[in-house]
């Protein structure tokens, strides 16, 4: 069984528990004994709700800078507390116009799941709604500012693979990664396993954030094939 998890561990591109480990030390470093006590007994939560690693990273990490600007308790947070909190995420990380962005998005509605679940006793709104304090934060949508433009052209693409020369691992890796458009880890953490050809090209299974699914390559095949062929 050890030697199971050992595995799996080292075929994770981000190592999560040492990444846990690493905020909840500085949490204790950081915050009032109520606060870290409170936010340990929140992530008993997300573990028994079997939540993604890197999300539960995320919340503990948002949870040390939202209970840092609140500067006091949790216990003690009140309606103009949680005001002038949501005045401090949009001074601190909203976007130079004044706009939300992925960040001051993350912290309000960490702060928001964080608070139900501190005064209500869920993470989940459908449940038992929200409380007072928190009831009227509003939560914009990030305007997505990735225009065609930004966007590696045909040209740019044979640009890269011909700057790899020899090194058909990185040839495969840019071609494949183009053309699936999965995300890093994704891609970083497949297996020769997760890769199937058939009679129209290869198929990779990927694991990633939104879970599993399966991702059909065709241009790329020929670079991945070369790969697979000299892989040590």
């Amino acid at each position: 069984m050890n030697q199971k998890l050992s595995r799996l561990k080292k075929s994770s591109v981000y190592d999560y528990d040492a990444l846990t480990d690493g905020i909840l030390r500085l949490l204790r470093k950081d915050l009032s004994v109520a606060n870290v006590n409170l936010i340990e007994k929140y992530d008993k939560t997300m573990v028994s709700l079997s939540m993604a690693r890197a999300t539960r990273l995320l919340h503990l990490r948002t949870l040390r800078s939202l209970s840092r600007m609140l500067d006091k308790d949790w216990n003690d947070a009140t309606k103009s507390d949680i005001d002038e909190l949501v005045y401090k995420i949009m001074q601190r990380y909203a976007s130079r116009e004044g706009q939300e962005t992925n960040t001051s998005s993350d912290h309000k509605k960490i702060l928001k799941i964080f608070f139900r679940w501190y005064k209500l006793g869920s993470r989940d709104s459908n449940e038992v709604g929200d409380p007072e304090e928190t009831k009227r934060v509003k939560i914009k949508k990030v305007k997505d500012k990735i225009i065609r433009e930004d966007l590696i052209t045909e040209a740019d693409l044979t640009r890269l693979l011909h700057a790899c020369g020899e090194n058909q691992r990185d040839r495969a890796f840019i071609d494949c990664q183009s053309e699936a458009g999965t995300r890093p880890g994704e891609m970083l953490n497949l297996l020769i396993k997760h890769v199937k050809f058939d009679d129209y090209g290869a198929v990779l299974h990927v694991d990633g954030k939104t879970g599993t699914r399966t991702v059909r390559l065709l241009r790329s095949v020929p670079n991945l094939s070369k790969w697979l062929d000299v892989h040590p």
